[in-house]
């Protein structure tokens, strides 16, 4: 059995990052010398471990990646090396996680950090390595192959593997007796376009490689994209709406003929019901967290065909599904307004069921007559009080309108519905909304008024629109058309949109001043876009149209948006100050921005498509979406400030999910395809940390950051021993007593900044020590600078090695280090000193003072008298007799001295004063 590393872990301490706290689902342990092997010797080529919880260590080496799987009794490992790569690669550890392990083992730095990102620079000539870990916390690798490098240096060898092999999928499955790793197909891109570049794996015996195909620029091999996930089983899967309730939760609606991969344990539905339709027999309902992961999912229908289409959440969060069924079971619950559906078993109803936030149904209901219901669109949405508005088309001349309603009868062969409903299912007022030729409804929305907006699409050029609003006549063919009604469900105006050609308006939006917007495609060449607009002419064939009138029907601008190649199936959502886009598209052209996620085309059947248009119709930022087949969004919606959550469906094989999604692989010919794109960028790296780099010891610092754009919090980590808390771009601290590293990282919304870190070294304070021997306080070691100190404060003018004592109290010495430190000595408290007043009281008189040459001194008895200078030294002793003397002091130096008066009988000090001495 090979066995090679083991961690020894003695007293560890995990401390967190002080202010603003990072976790991640994963991180790199740096070694700074606690992994050894077997023998316990350190294992120094030994960069970093990850180990996952579930019996696997991961060690990065110089030249490779160790996987170590361990149960009670045995260990196993598997190595990955490069071969013939740069043995000693420059190696940079990033994005720091303000996460640390401490030691206390012989030979070992204290302190471990965990970092996100290792990038090994130049491990094959112009190729970096680097891993780091996803949005899941899942630990991925990829290739960075800048220009003239070639990818064929890279080879990875497997030593240790029972079976290599590259599935149908294009993955490499590694197998060992203790367990597998899978490393998806390698997804590549060029750095500076993102266009995708086909690659894959070759494998030759133990070795793999990589194959691409041409590119320019650099070349990111297996990098993870953003947050993207299929849905669905073997069989044709789309989701048809997508919505993000108040509580940060994302709820899809969809259509399914797959019996695997829809449905949750414990969910209301769990088993695909039947039917037999090429766009899914049974519906579904889902939630999602806003990380992608799958909370739970539900089938729901009869025996025959049902398709989910709408979806909408009130503000309790209670949640609604609407679509078209022509199943006879399964959909409706006792005592709700229509329990049978209506009309031949071929034909379909409308169905609108109540669903709780677990998933479980409240009440549903068929809608709908005996003819057929919703064959072309439903739309859906709930207004303030909780009530629903319920459109789409309809065939049948009964079991539609309400007594009352602004038309009880229908008009045509085909005509558009409006319904309202409260939220316990009972009909409150139904209308047809038509004209003798064919009208749909397509979408619905609610103003600030509580008007509801309807869009759709009608072959009629009059009897939808009213006098006073944009386009009273339609232009012919098939118009687009919006109309406003009230709560109460009568018309307040209505306009036709188009030009001679095909055109359909499908999705609206709604702003906070009423502004409305609506999507839809055209074939018209002329009478779409506005005389300013961002692209006046049809691109190509089918194209998007954007328009957007304010509240009374009258037009604000309209626009064509699309490339030589047809655009369909498009959504929209107004929302903080911008119009949101998305849709499918065959066009290479005329649709994305240079700064998009993937701004080229690639060559795939069709893409999606995300756009974001400002309030004017300019076009700010777009990206086509999707992998190497057929991707399109069909629902969008937003979630918080910045980020977009698409619903759509794909058939692509690569490119279309990111690693650690719900479902990384397509599951059959079409799935749902569900991703969320955050609309930020990644704050910039701070260019450095100011502030000293040489620090004393337990001293007080302050570092400052230079200011990152699109940074909102700052997050520090501190070397141990140091304390202080900022969340700004400033913070102050106080210094430990040992060397280490102070680092920072800029934060927002979308995520965390590489690391920035600065070096310091601390040094001693130092340490003084002062003794006493008599009236004369002393330190003994030299320093840079003295200052005494009394009650600790500063004593004027004592700044030398040695004090005399004038007075009782506290004293101490402030002294600087060579290393320009300053530290304080012990305190030594003086409470016997006798002070000068104490000399006039026995009678002990001395003058002048200031003097010249000579001093008079008058005493009741003898006594002896020292002379001090200012740095302790003793100049003189002079007897004097009782009485008045005179004593010449003309051998004095100009300066200050201090006086010490003695008993000649016993040598007690009776006073201290201090002299000065003038020149003569």
């Amino acid at each position: 059995m090979t066995f090679r590393y083991i961690t020894i872990l003695t007293a560890i301490v995990a401390i967190l990052a002080q202010g603003f706290k990072v976790f991640s689902k994963g991180s790199f342990i740096e070694n700074i010398g606690q992994v050894t092997d077997q023998n316990l010797q350190q294992r120094s080529d030994i960069i970093a471990k990850y180990q996952t919880g579930n019996g696997l260590n991961i060690f990065l080496s110089k030249n490779g990646i160790h996987y170590q799987w361990s149960s009670e009794d045995q260990l196993y490992r598997m190595d990955v090396k490069l071969l013939k790569a740069n043995p000693n690669p420059r190696i940079s550890k990033d994005q720091c996680t303000g996460f640390r392990e401490q030691y206390q083992l012989a030979g070992v730095k204290e302190t471990a950090y965990s970092y996100n990102r290792i990038t090994y620079h130049d491990i094959y000539p112009g190729i970096d390595w680097t891993f780091y870990f996803n949005a899941k916390g899942q630990l991925e690798h990829d290739f960075i192959v800048k220009p003239g490098a070639k990818i064929s240096d890279i080879r990875l060898e497997y030593s240790g593997a029972d079976n290599i092999t590259i599935d149908r999928k294009g993955n490499l499955v590694v197998v060992t007796e203790f367990g597998s790793i899978t490393e998806p197909a390698p997804y590549s891109y060029e750095q500076l376009s993102r266009k995708q570049i086909m690659s894959e794996y070759l494998l030759n015996g133990n070795v793999i490689t990589f194959k691409t195909a041409i590119y320019k620029g650099s070349l990111i091999i297996d990098p993870v994209i953003d947050w993207a996930t299929y849905l669905g089983g073997s069989e044709y899967d789309e989701i048809r709406d997508v919505k993000v309730g108040k509580d940060g939760f994302v709820y899809v609606v969809g259509s399914t003929n797959s019996t695997s991969n829809i449905a949750t344990t414990g969910a209301h539905l769990v088993m695909f019901q039947g039917g037999n339709n090429a766009i899914g027999a049974d519906a579904f309902l889902s939630k999602f967290d806003s990380d992608g992961n799958c909370i739970w999912s539900t089938y729901y229908g009869g025996t025959n065909i049902d398709v989910g289409l709408a979806l909408a959440i009130d503000t309790a969060g209670d949640l609604y599904m609407a679509g078209r069924t022509n199943s006879q079971t399964g959909i409706s619950t006792q005592g709700s307004h229509q329990q049978v559906k209506a009309g031949t078993s071929s034909g379909y109803d409308i169905f609108l069921v109540k669903f709780d936030t677990s998933g479980a149904p409240v009440w549903g209901t068929y809608y709908g007559g005996t003819g057929s219901d919703g064959t072309q669109s439903v739309a859906l949405v709930s207004d303030s009080a909780n009530d629903l508005y319920l459109a789409g088309n309809t065939q049948s001349p009964n079991g539609i309108a309400t007594t009352g309603a602004f038309q009880t009868t229908r008009p045509g062969s085909e005509d558009g519905f409006i319904a309202k409903f409260d939220s316990n299912g009972i009909l409150i007022w139904g209308t047809y909304f038509g004209t003798p030729s064919i009208d749909w409804i397509n979408g619905i929305a609610i103003d600030n008024f509580g008007d509801m907006v309807v869009t759709g699409e009608t072959m009629s050029t009059t009897g939808l629109s009213t006098t006073g609003t944009y386009l009273e006549i339609g232009n012919g063919g098939r118009d687009g058309f919006i109309a406003k009604f009230d709560s109460a469900g009568q018309r307040l105006w209505g306009t036709y949109f188009g030009g001679s050609g095909y055109d359909k308006l499908e999705r609206l939006s709604i702003d906070s001043v009423n502004g409305i917007y609506a999507v839809g495609i055209t074939e018209s060449l002329g009478d779409i876009a506005s005389a300013i607009a961002y692209q006046t002419t049809n691109g190509g064939s089918q194209d998007f149209c954007l328009v957007k009138l304010n509240a009374s029907g009258n037009l604000a601008w309209s626009t064509y948006y699309g490339g030589i190649q047809n655009e369909y199936n498009p959504a929209l959502i107004f929302k903080n100050g911008n119009l949101y886009l998305t849709g499918e598209t065959g066009s290479p052209n005329n649709l994305t921005t240079p700064d998009g996620i993937n701004p080229t085309y690639n060559n795939s059947y069709s893409e999606g498509v995300l756009s974001i248009f400002n309030p004017n119709g300019g076009l700010t930022w777009a990206t086509y979406l999707g992998g190497d087949v057929t991707d399109g969004g069909r629902a969008i919606d937003i979630l918080g400030n910045e980020t977009v959550i698409i619903g759509g469906k794909t058939s692509s094989v690569m490119g279309a999910s990111t690693a650690g999604a719900h479902q990384t692989v397509l599951g059959g010919i079409d799935d749902g395809w569900l991703l969320k794109i955050k609309m930020c960028n990644l704050p910039e790296t701070p260019v450095a940390i100011e502030g000293s780099s040489i620090v004393c010891e337990n001293s007080e610092q302050q570092y400052t950051l230079t200011t990152v754009a699109g940074a909102n919090i700052y997050n520090w980590i501190l070397p141990i021993g140091w304390s202080g808390t900022s969340t700004t771009d400033t913070i102050n601290v106080t210094t430990g007593a040992v060397d280490g590293t102070i680092k920072a990282v800029a934060i927002n919304s979308c995520g965390i900044s590489d690391t920035i870190s600065l070096a310091i070294s601390v040094n001693p304070v130092p340490q003084a020590g002062i003794s006493r021997n008599g009236n004369i306080l002393s330190v003994s070691q030299t320093f840079s600078t003295y200052q005494w100190l009394l009650n600790g404060n500063p004593i004027p003018g004592a700044t030398n090695p040695t004090y005399i004592i004038t007075q009782n109290g506290a004293f101490s010495l402030q002294v600087t280090g060579d290393n320009g430190c300053i530290g304080n000595s012990n305190e030594i408290i003086v409470t016997d000193h006798v002070s000068i007043n104490e000399l006039d009281n026995i009678g002990i008189r001395i003058y002048p003072n200031p003097f010249r040459e000579k001093l008079t001194i008058t005493v009741p008895f003898e006594i002896t008298l020292v002379i001090y200078d200012l740095t302790g030294k003793v100049i003189c002793h002079v007897y004097v007799s009782k009485g008045e003397n005179e004593i010449d002091m003309s051998q004095l130096k100009t300066g200050n001295y201090l006086l010490q008066a003695h008993s000649v009988d016993n040598g007690k000090v009776l006073g201290v004063m201090s002299l000065v001495k003038l020149s003569n």
